[in-house]
């Protein structure tokens, strides 16, 4: 795996992400995914939607679909049921992805603080 976008070593997954029995096992995979691709920072790299669909694994419609489910729901585009775990940022014709969830840093895993929405997993 040659790709530069990849991380070096491995993917933090926060735990809410990790144990959502509910969602589907690919549209984690593809958060995880999405995850792995914000190693460098707090968001992915600027990717045509066919660059950040190689770079997940997806076809370009299938990574539309998870999108979808994964981002946050008050994007005014009528997602009522989204998971609140992303935010999709788009300019012109490419993609940046923001994770709301963030990696444990003391043993808890916390909403973006500038978000301060929870977790669609939270009770």
């Amino acid at each position: 795996m040659n790709n530069p976008h990849l991380p070096p070593a491995y993917v933090s997954i926060p735990v809410p992400v990790a144990y959502a029995y509910d969602v589907d096992d690919a549209v984690l995979v593809t958060m995880i995914r999405l995850l792995g691709l914000c190693w460098k920072g707090t968001h992915t790299p600027s990717f045509t939607p066919d660059e950040l669909a190689q770079a997940v694994g997806r076809s370009r419609s299938a990574l539309y679909r998870h999108l979808r489910l994964l981002k946050d729901d008050d994007e005014g585009d009528q997602n009522p049921g989204g998971l609140r775990w992303i935010q999709v940022e788009r300019v012109k014709w490419h993609i940046t992805i923001h994770p709301l969830v963030q990696v444990a840093r003391d043993g808890q895993v916390h909403p973006d603080p500038a978000d301060g929405a929870p977790l669609a997993t939270d009770p």
